[in-house]
């Protein structure tokens, strides 16, 4: 069960009311309420009863918020200690999931410096996922501390930060026997090009090139934006990437020009458990993250 959920029983029982609660914890009443259906369910007890403007408690949340204070109260004591938290003295350990070419460019930068800054911290990349829900799930079921997304989560449960953002640019061969030295491409320049792109179907590249006719053009798919650029570097393929990671991977013999279609900005995002927030450390290095990825975007 997500520990998030008893502190807000917790809350709700002391204030006998979800809106004060709402208030308090600076969300909607209606993810309150949400939350506490959710235990209703879990507990299979109405768990409280309208009454007048506020709610009261049944027997069985009496009885359940005698059980959980201490243990809540207890947690409260264990994270206060964290008020002294001194980055060279933590052995704290974190985990991180993200999307592969994410957690390639930025991964290792963030390892880099937490070890000169917090060198008995230890991090841990998490890559075995199919889609970004899956992460999503383990964020909110604290299976891992943060997540590198390219799509903002849609649950009330977790917390995020813009952390990218980056134009698309049009990549070659820096050799092309068409494109070499070129300043400047049009879209009708590609109709003669052989253009690999990424796997995913929904991808923001795949979805552009269809609604501009050229996903026919589409011969070579790739899983990770740095294994196209490493096979455009060899071949006379061509790909769209967003620039970010062609000021950032060291990939020799190619070169870039804009967009000659109209394609979104690329946009990141660093997603984490709003109620990890209590915590120091992982604030520390939540910022460290941040700071991080202002100096590659």
């Amino acid at each position: 069960m997500d520990i998030n959920l008893l502190t807000i029983f917790c809350n709700v029982y002391k204030n006998k009311s979800l809106s004060i609660t709402a208030d308090e914890l600076d969300v909607s009443t209606s993810a309150i309420s949400q939350s506490i259906t959710k235990l209703k369910v879990h507990f299979n007890d109405p768990l409280f009863i309208k009454s007048g403007k506020g709610v009261s408690p049944t027997v069985f949340s009496d009885q359940l918020y005698l059980d959980v204070a201490p243990i809540m109260d207890n947690l409260k004591s264990v994270i206060s200690v964290e008020k002294n938290f001194n980055p060279l003295e933590s052995t704290k350990s974190y985990k991180f999931s993200g999307a592969k070419d994410l957690s390639i460019l930025l991964y290792s930068k963030i390892e880099n410096i937490i070890s000169k800054l917090a060198p008995n911290m230890s991090l841990k990349s998490v890559h075995e996922y199919v889609n970004q829900q899956q992460r999503f799930d383990d964020l909110r079921n604290r299976k891992v501390d943060f997540s590198f997304s390219l799509v903002k989560p849609g649950d009330i449960s977790l917390d995020f930060i813009e952390i990218v953002r980056s134009p698309y640019v049009l990549v070659f061969n820096s050799s092309h026997p068409r494109l070499s030295e070129r300043k400047e491409i049009s879209k009708e320049d590609l109709e003669s090009e052989l253009i690999a792109s990424h796997i995913e179907s929904t991808h923001l590249t795949n979805i552009n090139l269809r609604s501009n006719h050229l996903y026919h053009r589409v011969g070579y798919q790739f899983s990770s934006n740095i294994e196209g650029l490493s096979m455009v570097s060899n071949s006379d393929w061509i790909m769209f990437s967003p620039k970010i990671f062609i000021d950032n991977c060291n990939v020799s013999n190619i070169d870039s020009v804009p967009s000659p279609i109209v394609i979104p900005e690329g946009r990141a995002y660093l997603v984490w458990h709003k109620s990890s927030s209590v915590s120091k450390p992982f604030n520390w290095i939540k910022e460290l993250i941040i700071d991080e990825c202002k100096k590659i975007s």
